[in-house]
């Protein structure tokens, strides 16, 4: 028969009741000896078999086990990372009815543990810098059934996340050298209307259309919607983390308001467009400047 590989092994250690109770079968055998107690004998043997069960137990509790891990959304450098969680078997046995534990502990997701519930479950985690979160292996860990060993097996994967940079706050009066926005057209002339969106000024807002249609609309004039916003790394100042910062501010901003806009990083431009599709283009570009575009592998 072949032997699991390592990764798909059970792996026990005794917890610390499980070190006194090992540690009272030779105060047992003692006693017993020197007493010549055949019930105390008795004893020791019935305590070293529930030790013994208790063991085969705990190693074969989590054997065929694994753990789907449906992939998670990107967020922002300091934003929370949330993995959903799947308990499978590997055959069509029923799921065991004891407590189990998820759990994933690397330099870059740090230590997190979540208790498995029926269904999906979700583990999360701190993204802590922009680029790709790498993937990590996620364990199950469990005390059943007596709490003397702790099992730990190697479930699953979870897949990398795309982490955007820190967007700069919204309203920080912008850095030295910021762009000024130049856009075609007479500024006075009005060109349409479109549905409000948070950050909208109150003098653009179209109050008589309201009275008749009982929307929010605001009013969008030639100034505003004629050439394309550029969302250039030059035009500002400071370091790569910073201007990455405040070119992400602007991207969510231009979206915010509806408008096109594009990018233009060293090496890189998005050409100017609009939409949810455009921005995430957008914030990946700004994500992986001067990093691996690829998904790294899992560290050994």
């Amino acid at each position: 028969m072949s032997r699991p590989p390592a990764s798909a092994r059970v792996r026990l250690r005794p917890t610390a009741g499980g070190i006194a109770f090992a540690l009272l079968l030779p105060v047992c055998v003692l006693v017993a000896i020197n007493a010549g107690s055949n019930a105390v004998f008795a004893l020791a043997f019935l305590l070293a078999g529930v030790l013994a069960t208790a063991t085969w137990q705990s190693r074969t509790a989590l054997a065929g086990l694994r753990v789907e891990a449906v992939p998670a959304a990107p967020t922002f450098a300091g934003g929370v990372v949330e993995y959903r969680l799947r308990l499978r078997p590997a055959d069509d046995r029923a799921l065991p009815a004891m407590r189990i534990i998820a759990e994933i502990d690397t330099p870059w997701h740090g230590r997190s543990a979540a208790l498995l519930q029926a269904g999906e479950t979700r583990l999360s985690c701190v993204a802590g810098q922009r680029g790709w979160l790498p993937p990590a292996p996620v364990f199950l860990v469990t005390l059943w059934p007596l709490g003397l060993m702790r099992a730990r097996l190697r479930a699953g994967l979870l897949p990398a996340v795309l982490v955007y940079p820190r967007p700069a706050p919204p309203g920080q009066a912008r850095p030295p050298r910021a762009q000024t926005a130049r856009r075609s057209g007479d500024p006075d002339t009005l060109s349409t209307l479109r549905p409000y969106v948070p950050g909208d000024r109150p003098g653009q807002i179209a109050w008589k259309a309201l009275a008749r249609s009982e929307t929010l609309l605001t009013r969008q004039f030639d100034g505003m919607t004629g050439q394309a916003l550029l969302l250039e790394w030059d035009a500002l100042a400071g370091d790569t983390e910073t201007r990455l910062s405040w070119l992400t501010r602007q991207v969510l901003d231009c979206a915010l308001r509806g408008e096109s806009y594009g990018l233009r990083l060293p090496g890189t431009e998005v050409p100017p467009g609009s939409g949810p599709l455009h921005q995430q283009t957008c914030l990946r570009a700004l994500a992986l400047h001067q990093l691996e575009a690829v998904p790294p592998e899992l560290p050994a």
